[in-house]
């Protein structure tokens, strides 16, 4: 095999066949030959060739190199018909100069593939069958070169025993490279074959690990190369644990939790992919990650902004997803308003006293409060004064108390914010006879009678021990030090306390015994009375009687009725309906019976006792037929009736109670409709238009479908309502029931039902009528009622017009006409009928 130099005309070549560069520093190699025209070096199976050209001027070529043996897989031997070829592979010449084989020459009878292993000289020659040899050929071959090796991300274990858990192994493809892999524990090359269950990727692939697998591939260049067989092992890694949400969700939509945000926890080495929208997180065989899912790295606040579904998986390390967790969620229901006891009021001035406040608190919900100017909630954030509650509030002054809920899902009720005092001291109680100041002045008496006012209780002592040794009660009117009873009995002081408890107001007179001032006219003066908000000293400069009373800011209130009702029955006063006044922080409680026994009126104590004085008196109280009203709305009057009603404060107190009498308003006479109609269908009047009369100061409601137009004095949804007397179309049969209502709301009775139909169509009132006839037709009429024309036989005793006619109306004529053509045998029109009545009179 010789290897050719050409060159270009000029210039001069320098080779080297020892693998040795031809210049050094541009200094020629000893063993460098020069060749100044094209000539054939003969190869060696290590020649390495290195050439250099030089230019006549001097100049350098790059340096040149080629390999000698041919890079091949494989070397195809043909053989043609009738010849045998002749191969040797071990470096000695297949045929001699003598024409003798050499003894390891291999014989070839067919076109035969050798395979390149190694750096081999394969020297051929052809042999006929007459045996005659053709000219040797001398070649050199060398095995492509080796590719590297495929590579495997993440690289796998050495052995079964220490696999890397992965679900999926990434495969590197080089450009014009294919890479074979196998995973069935087979070898991947025999030889130099490639097993034929080899998996071909000619780009970098994903492989997925479905169980614990060694994964054995080897690279093959463009040229035919194969790498050595690199393998690995894999398993399946553990699946992370789902992720855990918090607070925990509802199974299904019915029972979804409340929260205004989830927490969904993401374990060190996981990662999180979570959706919202009822999309699964992971979708198909494959899986793929739905394109909704969010994905969280670090562990996450989902906000809950409506009823949703929340879907979350973790993903580990080695990309294996764990199972799938699936809750429902809602944004919290905000509680209820919590309920006060007291109910409070909305102003300071209607403030309800009370010496503490109760707040209901319903289960799953805490109750938060403040007192004062500030908000207990601003937006969803708690005031940073607000308190739990726990037990009842002291009321120690006049204050407003705010007030919200908070459900265990974290929402807040709205705000309640109620006004409350502590309640006035009652009067002092009043003793009869009145007693003495002390052991000189005391009264005789063998009985004394305590007065208990309505809504208090009054104690007592006999001992000497004071009734009350501390102010946490409530008191009367009280002045320090306490006077005498009369001028014999005045205590001397220079000036006197006038006590005033919160929650009250005292007024206090002067007057100097034998003094009274009188006016112009000779009318007594009656001395100004003196008004205290706080306790105040009252200087003494004489001899004076001091007289104070206390009047609570919290009274009872009396109960109002709008419009008032009469005196008695003989002034009973005319309403359908009565509207009960309820003041804010009142109950008005109301009976219609009649009852004398409706307020239980407290009696006196007839004997004084060391106890409670309640052991002997009637406590006040509602008659169990009283209905109790919490806010202002309609009492209807039924009949005649006697109102009874009295309201009680927020503390207790009873006001006067209130006797009115009502009764109904004459009702309005029912509508008298026009024309009468029937009582039923089958003698409805007949009529185009019914007339529904309003009287002055009534209105009339009328059904048209049967059913009730009113039900007591309450109009029907479905009525129609006329202000006006109007004529209704009769357009069908059909009821009208009809009722009239007053001004006052009172509905006429009877309700009756009138029945109206529209009369029967009338013919067409006519002297004459005209019958037209078409050319090639005649026309056959029947005037007695019967049919024109049966099947395609015309009636007999038909009259037959072949020209146009007039036909004269005297009576009330059903006229039945037929066309007929003349031209073509039994094409008939379609009949027509006409209905006609004479001019001159109505024939019925």
């Amino acid at each position: 095999m010789n290897v050719a130099i050409s060159m270009v005309t000029g210039n001069t070549v320098f080779c080297t066949t020892d693998g040795s560069d031809v210049f050094t520093n541009n200094v020629l190699a000893a063993t460098a030959a020069k060749h100044t025209a094209t000539a054939n070096i003969p190869a060696t199976a290590s020649m390495e060739l290195n050439c250099v050209a030089q230019s006549d001027g001097g100049g350098l070529s790059t340096q040149a190199t080629q390999d000698a043996a041919i890079p091949m897989a494989s070397v195809l031997v043909t053989v043609a018909a009738d010849t045998t070829v002749l191969c040797t592979n071990d470096g000695t010449v297949v045929l001699t100069a003598t024409k003798q084989v050499a003894g390891s020459a291999v014989a070839y009878t067919a076109s035969t593939a050798i395979a390149v292993t190694q750096l081999v000289q394969l020297s051929c020659v052809a042999k006929s069958t007459a045996g005659m040899f053709s000219a040797p050929v001398t070649v050199w071959y060398k095995d492509h070169p080796k590719p590297n090796p495929p590579v495997a991300t993440p690289a796998g274990g050495p052995d079964q025993f220490t696999p890397f858990a992965a679900t999926s192994v990434l495969i590197t493809v080089s450009d014009g490279s294919t890479v074979f892999c196998t995973m069935d524990n087979t070898p991947i090359v025999l030889g130099t074959t490639i097993a034929a269950t080899a998996v071909a990727y000619k780009e970098s692939t994903y492989i997925v690990i479905p169980k614990l697998t060694q994964l054995l591939c080897v690279t093959e260049s463009a040229a035919g190369g194969v790498s050595n067989v690199a393998g690995w092992w894999y398993k399946l890694p553990t699946a992370p644990a789902a992720p855990a949400v918090t607070p925990a969700g509802g199974a299904a939509q019915a029972t979804a939790a409340q929260a205004y945000s989830v927490t969904v926890a993401v374990e060190a080495g996981t990662t999180v992919w979570c959706t919202t929208d009822g999309n699964a997180v992971l979708m198909g065989p494959a899986p793929t990650l739905s394109a909704t899912a969010l994905t969280l790295k670090v562990t996450t606040a989902i906000q809950v902004p409506n009823l949703m579904l929340v879907n979350c998986v973790a993903k580990g390390l080695a990309g294996n997803y764990g199972s799938q967790v699936t809750m429902w969620y809602m944004p919290p229901v905000p509680p209820a308003l919590p309920a006060l006891t007291p109910l409070g009021g909305a102003t300071e001035a209607t403030a309800a006293g009370t010496l503490a406040v109760t707040v209901n608190v319903v289960a799953g919900t805490k109750v938060y409060c403040t007192t004062g100017a500030t908000a207990v909630l601003t937006g969803n954030v708690l005031a940073a004064t607000a308190v739990e509650y726990t037990a009842p509030i002291p009321i120690a002054a006049s204050t407003v108390l705010n007030c919200a809920a908070k459900s265990d899902a974290g929402a807040f009720s709205a705000a309640v914010s109620k006004w409350f005092k502590k309640p006035p001291p009652p009067a002092a109680p009043v003793v009869t006879p009145v007693g003495g100041t002390d052991a000189k002045t005391t009264v005789a008496a063998a009985t004394v009678s305590v007065a208990v006012v309505d809504g208090t209780s009054v104690y007592c002592t006999t001992d000497g021990t004071a009734v009350l040794t501390s102010k946490e009660g409530l008191f009367g009117t009280a002045v320090t030090p306490a006077g005498g009873a009369d001028k014999a009995s005045a205590v001397a002081a220079g000036t006197v306390s006038v006590h005033v408890i919160d929650g009250t107001t005292v007024w206090c007179t002067t007057t100097v015994p034998g003094q009274v001032a009188v006016a112009a006219d000779g009318s007594v003066i009656a001395p100004d009375e003196t008004e205290f908000d706080a306790t105040t000293d009252v200087p003494i400069d004489q001899l004076m009687e001091l007289t104070c009373r206390a009047q609570s800011t919290e009274g009872a209130y009396t109960a109002t009725v709008a419009p008032s009702g009469g005196a008695g029955t003989d002034t009973a006063v005319e309403a359908v309906s009565v509207t009960i006044g309820v003041v804010d922080g009142t109950v008005v409680y109301c009976t219609t019976d009649g009852s004398t026994d409706f307020i239980n009126t407290p009696t006196v104590t007839s004997t004084a006792t060391a106890a409670d004085a309640t052991d002997s008196m009637k406590d006040a109280g509602i008659s169990d037929s009283a209905i109790a009203h919490t806010e202002a709305g309609d009492m209807d009057i039924n009949g005649d009736t006697q109102l009874n009603c009295v309201a009680q404060s927020a503390v207790g107190a009873i006001g006067m109670p209130v006797t009115v009498f009502y009764k109904l308003p004459p009702a309005p006479a029912p509508p008298a409709l026009t024309p009468a109609g029937g009582d039923k269908e089958a003698t409805a009047s007949q009529t185009l238009m019914a007339v529904v009369p309003v009287a002055t100061g009534t209105t009339v409601s009328c059904t048209f479908d049967g059913t009730m137009a009113a039900v007591g004095n309450t109009i029907a949804a479905a009525a129609t309502t006329y202000s006006l007397t109007t004529s209704v179309a009769v357009t069908k049969s059909v009821p009208f029931t009809c009722v009239a209502k007053s001004a006052e709301g009172m509905v006429s009775t009877p309700v009756v039902t009138r029945w109206f139909a529209p009369p029967p169509p009338l013919a067409a009132p006519i002297a004459r009528v005209s019958i037209g006839v078409a050319a090639d037709t005649k026309i056959f009429c029947t005037a007695d009622g019967t049919a024109v024309v049966t099947g395609t036989a015309v009636a007999q005793g038909a009259a037959v017009y072949a020209a146009a006619t007039d036909v004269d109306i005297k009576q009330l004529t059903q006229l039945n006409c037929v066309a007929v053509s003349t031209k073509y045998t039994g094409l008939y029109s379609a009949p027509g009928k006409q209905l006609f009545r004479s001019r001159n009179r109505l024939v019925s």
